[in-house]
């Protein structure tokens, strides 16, 4: 496979290096972590608001309510990059991303233009009073979120394509500036509901970033004096069997599934966290721990892209170098969160910086010590999601998530009932026990599928 670089053309069929990799990741991790965290931000400016406690509660409710409809739309960029591998598959794919960001947006605008979202919002997550007409003003702003979500990574999908990635980190860091300004302004808009200030500031962030990809992609395109129509000429053009939309969906069917199923991950966690002699306190130190972890090794959560997009026409031939990185990358993440754990560096972030006491800070600390095991599990997962995506192979990616989820509910039922001194390590203890039961599922399988690939 010939893939091209800034100045000139690389043969993967002889290898990939670290610092090959290296290039290719970083760019994604950096915008991983900027969308992290302007979700903090998001929080900084909620504060900021009159009664801080409505809002923050209501657009805590209104995004999970919305991530349930556009958990499907988040697969957009493995299924662009995994099956447009000519200009004919290209085009169906994208026919088919637009079809299902239509689907999506018009089923959520049905629930939040009618009696529906107050129904939800009030009878199924509890919500009363002015917290109530908090989330369904800003579930009615955020309509389209989901259709933007898809359109960035779906843009995201056409630079890892082209090898422009850094124009994915300039829209992220772009959307951090545009949350910094809006935060910072926000006590100015005065004759402006709150409720409506949230939305605006929620939506406003990925219509930045998509405006910010459309441009980049123009800009980067002419200055290459080639045709504006996507694809661009040096896609790869693969001998491959002609795409039908029936495997479209196919491929795509199990990745939403396994999207859906990270949506509910969480929830169920949570819903045992609750369960325990002291919630407030479970609650409080597995989201402040996960929160701390989950920037330590998110470089992790985009890797299957390295097998994904570094293969020699679906042999896998540069396997053993993507290997090796693997093992340097979540050797090196453990380290950091080890380092974290066990010195006071971890303590310093978590009681002076994000400001928890110093009991939430201690039991926190405690659940990131077991979370050092994660980043090895995680890349074990993502380097054979990415081997099975470029393979069509996708129906096992989503049999492994939903072995997953059942591992973690019983998990989560066998470790509440051990009555923990610090109980939010059961939550801890249950991912890390659904996560290897994934890895062992997905290993079995990729040892008796890779020698037919």
């Amino acid at each position: 496979m010939i893939i091209r670089n800034k100045n000139n053309f690389i043969d993967t069929s002889k290898g990939i290096t670290i610092k090959a990799q290296l290039a290719f990741i970083l760019p994604l991790t950096l915008s991983s972590f900027l969308i992290l965290l302007t979700h903090t931000l998001f929080n900084s400016g909620l504060a900021r608001l009159p009664d801080p406690e409505i809002y923050i509660s209501a657009f805590a409710v209104t995004k999970s309510l919305m991530h349930i409809f556009q958990s499907p739309l988040g697969m957009t960029r493995q299924t662009v990059t995994s099956l447009s591998n000519n200009k004919a598959d290209y085009y169906k794919t994208r026919y088919f991303i637009i079809i299902l960001a239509f689907a999506v947006v018009a089923s959520l605008a049905v629930i939040a233009l009618t009696g529906a979202s107050r129904i939800i919002f009030n009878k199924l997550m509890g919500l009363e009073g002015k917290t109530l007409d908090a989330a369904v003003t800003m579930l009615k702003i955020v309509i389209i979120f989901p259709g933007m979500l898809g359109i960035r990574d779906f843009l995201s999908a056409i630079c890892i394509k082209l090898r422009v990635l850094r124009l994915i980190s300039i829209a992220s860091f772009l959307r951090v500036i545009y949350v910094i300004i809006f935060v910072s302004l926000l006590s100015s808009f005065v004759n402006i509901s709150s409720s409506v200030l949230v939305g605006l500031m929620f939506l406003g962030s990925i219509v930045v970033e998509v405006l910010s990809l459309l441009i980049g992609t123009r800009i980067t395109q002419k200055n290459r004096n080639v045709s504006s129509e996507y694809p661009h000429p040096r896609f790869i053009e693969e001998k491959s069997k002609a795409l039908s939309y029936r495997n479209i969906l196919s491929f795509f069917s199990p990745l939403a599934l396994t999207a859906y199923i990270q949506t509910v991950s969480m929830p169920v966690i949570n819903s045992g966290l609750a369960r325990t002699q002291s919630p407030e306190i479970s609650l409080s130190v597995f989201a402040v721990a996960w929160g701390v972890g989950i920037m330590v090794f998110s470089p992790v959560v985009i890797f299957h892209q390295l097998p994904l997009q570094f293969s020699e026409n679906g042999q896998m031939k540069n396997l053993k170098d993507i290997r090796k990185f693997a093992i340097i990358l979540s050797s090196s993440l453990s380290v950091i969160m080890i380092i974290l754990s066990f010195s006071n560096a971890g303590y310093y972030i978590i009681h002076k910086l994000i400001g928890a006491s110093h009991e939430i800070s201690i039991m926190s600390i405690q659940v990131l010590k077991f979370m050092a095991v994660l980043p090895f599990l995680s890349v074990t997962r993502e380097f054979i999601w990415g081997v099975f995506m470029k393979n069509r192979l996708t129906k096992y990616i989503g049999t492994g998530k939903a072995v997953n989820v059942i591992v973690l509910i019983a998990s989560v039922l066998f470790f509440m009932s051990m009555n923990f001194e610090n109980p939010a390590l059961a939550g801890i203890f249950s991912i890390i026990a659904a996560e290897f039961a994934e890895a062992i599922y997905l290993t079995h399988i990729y040892s008796k599928k890779v020698k037919q690939i």
